[in-house]
Formats: C-alpha cells, sequence, structure tokens
C-alpha cells in the first residue's frame, strides 16, 4: 500500500511541475486582434475576421471600421482607405481610423485638408481620384491652397477634365511639377493642351511611372510632345539602374518594341548583379546578337533560375543558344525552366530542343499558336 501511495504521489507531482500555471495563461485582447488585422490583404476576410471579434468586445479601435463595413462599399475600406462624402456620425468613424492606413484614396473634391492632416498619417500614400476645390475665390489664397494640397505625399492623381472648370485644371498643371511622390497621373477627357503640359511635366519628373490618357482626351503629336515623352523615357532608366540593389525583387518582366542591339546590350548588362530569381522577356524580336547578350547575362547572373523569353519571332538556333549558354555551366544555382511561350517552330525543332533540355536537367516549355491547332484538328 505504501509503495502504491508513493507512486501515485510521484504522478501527481510531476504534472504539475511541467504544465504551466493556468492563471497565467495569456487571452486575446483587443491589441492582439489589432496586430493580426493588419496582415490581413483582402476587404472579405477583414470584414469576417471582425464579424467573428464583434460580439466579444474585442475589437478596440477596429469597431469604428466594422461600423463603416455595416453601410459602405467594404472594399473601400481595406486595405485602402477612401474617404468620401458621408454622414456626421461616418466622420467621426473615419477620423478614428484614418490614422492606421498606409495608403488613403481620396475621393472627396470637398475634403478639407485641415480635417486631413490632423487625422491621416504623415507617412500615408494618398491617392486623389477627385480633383479638389480650391476654397477661395482669390487667386493669391488659391495658388497658397494649392501649394499645400501638393506637399503631402500624393502617389496617384487622377484629372477629370470634363468635371472641373479651366481654372482649376490650370492651377492643378502648374503645381504639378512640385510632387515629390507622384508615380501615377491619368486624364480623362482632356484637351490637346493640357496634355501636351501633363507630358512636358511627365519629362521632369524623376518619379512618376505611369501617365494614362482615356480615349476620349486629345493628343496631338507634336515635334515638342515627343521630347518630352523622349525625355520622361530616358529618366526611366533610373528604375533599371536602381535594379541590382534591390534585394527583395524576386521576378522582373519586361515588355516594349523592338530595340537596337546596342540598348539590349546596356539594359542586359545591369541584370548581371540583379538577384532576382525569375526573368521574363516579352518582345515581338529580339536580334540574334541581343539573343546571345541575354544568354550571357543569366549565365553570369547567379540567382535566376526560371527564363520566360517570350520572343514572337524567335529561330531554333536562338532558342537552342539560350539553352546551352544557359545551362550546364558553374553557376552557384543552376536553371530549373526555361519557356518560350507560343512558338512557331516546327515539330522536328521543338522536339530537339526539349530533348538538349532534358539532357541539361532543365524543363522546357512551349505552346503552339492556336490557328495551328484548330489547322490540325480540320485536317
Amino acid at each position: 500500500m505504501n509503495g502504491e501511495k508513493n507512486l501515485c504521489s510521484s504522478i501527481l507531482i510531476v504534472p504539475d511541475m511541467k504544465r504551466p500555471r493556468q492563471h497565467e495563461d495569456r487571452h486575446l485582447d483587443e491589441s492582439d486582434v489589432f496586430k493580426v488585422a493588419q496582415y490581413i490583404a483582402d476587404a472579405s476576410t477583414m470584414f469576417a475576421f471582425l464579424d467573428v471579434m464583434h460580439p466579444l468586445n474585442m475589437l478596440g479601435p477596429l469597431d469604428h471600421l466594422y461600423q463603416l463595413g455595416l453601410t459602405w462599399n467594404r472594399p473601400e475600406l481595406w486595405p485602402v482607405l477612401t474617404v468620401r462624402r458621408c454622414s456626421n456620425s461616418d466622420t467621426l468613424h473615419l477620423a478614428a481610423i484614418l490614422k492606421f492606413y498606409a495608403r488613403v484614396n481620396v475621393a472627396d473634391s470637398s475634403c478639407d485638408l485641415d480635417w486631413l492632416d490632423h487625422h491621416v498619417s504623415p507617412h500615408a500614400d494618398l491617392s486623389w481620384t477627385v480633383l479638389p476645390e480650391a476654397p477661395s475665390s482669390d487667386i493669391a489664397l488659391d495658388q497658397a491652397w494649392w501649394a499645400r494640397w501638393a506637399s503631402h505625399r500624393i502617389t496617384r492623381v487622377d484629372i477629370h477634365c470634363h468635371q472641373s472648370n479651366d481654372d482649376m485644371i490650370q492651377a492643378l498643371v502648374a503645381v504639378l511639377p512640385r510632387f515629390t511622390s507622384l508615380t501615377s497621373l491619368s486624364a480623362f477627357a482632356c484637351n490637346a493642351q493640357v496634355a501636351a503640359k501633363l507630358i512636358a511635366v511627365a519629362a521632369t519628373s524623376r518619379q512618376l511611372k505611369a501617365l494614362t490618357f482615356d480615349g476620349a482626351s486629345t493628343v496631338r503629336v507634336t515635334t515638342s510632345l515627343c521630347q518630352h515623352i523622349l525625355a520622361w523615357f530616358s529618366a526611366l532608366e533610373r528604375v533599371v539602374e536602381a535594379l541590382p540593389a534591390m534585394p527583395s525583387l524576386q521576378s522582373f518582366e519586361m515588355g516594349c518594341g523592338e530595340q537596337t542591339p546596342k540598348t539590349w546590350a546596356r539594359f542586359f548588362r545591369k541584370l548581371v548583379s540583379c538577384r532576382v530569381t525569375e526573368l521574363t522577356v516579352r518582345v515581338p524580336k529580339l536580334p540574334r546578337q541581343s539573343t546571345l547578350e541575354l544568354a550571357y547575362t543569366i549565365a553570369k547572373n547567379k540567382t535566376i533560375q526560371v527564363v520566360h523569353a517570350f520572343v514572337a519571332d524567335a529561330v531554333f538556333q536562338d532558342v537552342k543558344n539560350l539553352i546551352e549558354i544557359t545551362t550546364g555551366n558553374e553557376r552557384p544555382v543552376q536553371m530549373t525552366e526555361i519557356d518560350i511561350g507560343e512558338s512557331k517552330l516546327d515539330a522536328s525543332e521543338l522536339a530537339a530542343l526539349t530533348a538538349l533540355a532534358a539532357r541539361r536537367h532543365v524543363t522546357f516549355r512551349f505552346q503552339r499558336p492556336r490557328h495551328s491547332n484548330r489547322a490540325a484538328s480540320r485536317s
């Protein structure tokens, strides 16, 4: 009996020594809910999460987002918050959550800059998809207001010319060069004069990556306009210059019209030290010399594993060179896949390339043109 009693005592004591005390267990609280919410990428998942947490009274500041989600279009609330005209009660909810957003879209032409400055994070990227309205007819005051507006971290502006008077458009165009973060500019139903001025602004911008005119806009091609476009394009070479310094960049895709071998060579040299693992080249034609430059660039690169060479007029010898030069070498990371997309090569050439790739231990992918498949099925 004594032995049994000692055994029972040891069984009871050992679990108590190893398991954590229950009163020290940490329960989910408002701060945990907020931290989880920051990692949710889409609106449907976010509001499903809020719906579950709301009955537990643990939403904290996210309750304001929950309340807006009851009546608003939810994709306007997450992951980018859209500021638009709304009721006083909704404005209070917006003010409470605005500071938590890294990206904000202003779709309210009467948005109060004082109110916005007070509530938005100074580090937030702003998109302005509806032109603001300067509050005064006094030109000097208007200019000061526009200058203050341009001082914000605005990354995108949409100009709807049919909804604005000429004075407002001219004021906006005049202040655009002051933007320091603008990467996207779109114009809708603008005339040729406004289009020319916007392109002139693009020519001097160091950040602008996208300039869009809709079908209702009038763009008159002149010598000065072409010069401005060329100046803007040459400035975009800074993006290529920065590629090697982007360690988090995993894939890179480039697509353009026909270029000279000299242009391709200058670009490919920048890719040698780039740390991407996947490279896509999408062009209608690539000269033989440039194809060799591309192959040797990949061979010298230490990280590229997958290549999509979508060259519409690629010939057998060019693809063969690409496979032979990029595989079977001393690269620290070997190629795993070469994809040429839709190919006009005949069946025997594709079979030979597939066999070559297999000997080099790399997957070779291609697609037959759709019209050839239909022709084959009819025959």
